[in-house]
């Protein structure tokens, strides 16, 4: 596994934007799931069953990574720099 450690200089106005885009992408993908998952029970041969299993296996790990991405930004040090 690697580690990337990356710093993003955001302002008193940015953070809390990427914080509400990130919350609201997981609300799309967790809609997207219910989705997946109402077109599964009606899934018509294998492999739309395999499409769908995949596609909500998929949607599953992008809401995980962005979960923990969002909790690094929440609970991380954050340093303020004035400039006068």
């Amino acid at each position: 596994m690697t580690t990337i450690y990356k710093n993003i200089q955001l302002n008193d106005e940015q953070l809390p934007i990427v914080q509400m885009l990130i919350e609201r992408y997981i609300s799309q993908e967790k809609e997207s799931i219910q989705f997946f998952y109402e077109r599964l029970n009606s899934a018509g041969s294998t492999q739309d069953v395999r499409d769908w299993t995949d596609s909500i296996r998929n949607s599953k790990e992008r809401i995980d990574t962005l979960n923990k991405v969002l909790k690094q930004m929440l609970t991380n040090e954050t340093i303020t720099k004035h400039i006068l």
